[in-house]
């Protein structure tokens, strides 16, 4: 049995891994952050559909993780409205 677990974990990370790679074969980048890429997605829903939602979810959530720590543009342009509206501008001061 725990060798079964251990075999899921490894393969999820394998398939973690290779979506990694393909979110780099960016097709259409786009101007603030973000692009059309090659069937990132394509090894998580193999996870899913092999493993279930049990191993599907947690492995959808850290490949997640891994693109905000790579990708560190679409993080600032998330909040990019937060400032702009909320940061005071020069024409305040009256």
């Amino acid at each position: 049995m725990k060798n079964k677990r251990t075999q899921k974990l490894i393969e999820c990370a394998i398939f973690i891994a290779l979506a990694t790679v393909l979110s780099l074969v960016k097709i259409i980048p786009m101007p603030f952050g973000g692009s059309v890429t090659l069937l990132s997605m394509l090894p998580i829903i193999i996870i899913s559909y092999r493993h279930g939602l049990k191993w599907g979810i947690p492995s959808a959530l850290i490949y997640s993780v891994i693109q905000g720590l790579l990708d560190v543009s679409v993080i600032s342009g998330a909040f990019m409205p937060c400032l702009l509206y909320t940061s005071p501008s020069p024409r305040d001061r009256g």
